[in-house]
């Protein structure tokens, strides 16, 4: 995604189309991480149940935050970008941790 600053309001059906476009390949990885977790045995295959929940749950928040983007006045436009943008960002992180976990685990 680039840098919501990039977007001035008059461009907001740009960002929306750029964060949609971030959501589906977010939503692809997030798939093959239950598909890899689906593999895991004992208390890895819980742990992941558990990273996998807090995935989808942030993801949801994302949907509501891309919402109160569609729907930002030019007064809240920067709030409400700024808003998707650091959840995006923290969704992102913790997937990229999932990752790493999971892979970690799955080694051992």
């Amino acid at each position: 995604m680039q840098s919501a600053t990039d977007y001035t309001y008059d461009k907001k059906d740009e960002f929306v189309a750029s964060a949609q476009a971030d959501l589906n390949a977010l939503d692809q990885k997030i798939k093959k991480f239950s598909d890899k977790a689906a593999n895991a045995t004992g208390s890895t295959k819980a742990d992941a149940k558990a990273k996998l929940q807090n995935l989808r749950s942030k993801r949801a928040v994302l949907d509501k935050k891309l919402d109160g983007v569609k729907n930002a006045t030019k007064t809240g436009w920067n709030d409400a970008k700024t808003a998707f943008e650091n959840s995006y960002d923290d969704t992102k992180n913790s997937l990229k941790q999932a990752w790493q976990w999971l892979s970690d685990k799955l080694k051992s």
